[in-house]
């Protein structure tokens, strides 16, 4: 083989290799660590708005009972409701909550509980971990279920969250994502569990419930 021709196939190689290891590079796409903090962030932000709703429909409901005449027996009131709510993200940006569902009442076990569907839509929500700021755009769905008796929490409080978004670091690096995530919060140990995945990473995490939902 020719010097030439030695030259060309080293150079093809070469190339080649180069385009693999830019494909591959681990620094162009989010560390774990990074999509967990994602998650957990904006669940977090999710959960509260879907938590001041549900107190908004319970004191709702207690100020119609107080109208109610004492002594007399009530039946659990099922109610329809829709809602929308907006939270501003911690850098920059908000997070729009459409939703509805229905709320059960009982009067005499002061029993309420809530089940509700709808979407969100996430504009320029920024929020920095570090030195780096990571920007959302993006929309998703959202299920979830409340139960309180007498104000305190009965039974797993769910949420379950799917969609996809695009991130922006403040580094240059960009990645289109899907998100699905399970959130329970069991009242009888004080810990919240959040799995599932976001951006192909998995997430798998417990935590001191952190007063959202």
């Amino acid at each position: 083989m020719s010097t030439k021709t030695l030259t060309a196939a080293a150079l093809a190689t070469a190339l080649l290799s180069a385009c693999s290891d830019s494909t591959t590079d681990p620094s162009a796409t989010l560390a774990l660590d990074e999509a967990e903090f994602l998650a957990i962030e904006s669940d977090a932000l999710l959960a509260g708005l879907i938590g001041l709703q549900f107190a908004a429909l319970e004191q709702s409901a207690l100020a119609t009972a107080a109208d109610l005449v004492l002594g007399t027996a009530a039946e659990p009131v099922v109610t329809s409701f829709d809602f929308t709510r907006t939270a501003p993200c911690r850098a920059g940006g908000q997070t729009v909550v459409v939703g509805s569902g229905t709320r059960t009442f009982d009067r005499d076990t002061r029993l309420m509980e809530m089940d509700a569907s709808g979407t969100r839509s996430i504009e320029d929500c920024a929020r920095v971990r570090g030195d780096v700021t990571f920007s959302t755009n993006g929309s998703g769905r959202w299920d979830a279920h409340r139960r309180r008796i007498n104000g305190v929490p009965d039974g797993l409080q769910t949420l379950d969250q799917s969609g996809g978004f695009t991130v922006t670091a403040s580094d240059g690096r960009s990645e289109e994502c899907d998100y699905e995530l399970h959130r329970s919060f069991d009242p009888s140990s004080g810990q919240v569990t959040l799995s599932g995945t976001v951006c192909g990473r998995e997430i798998d995490r417990v935590f001191p419930h952190d007063g959202n939902g």
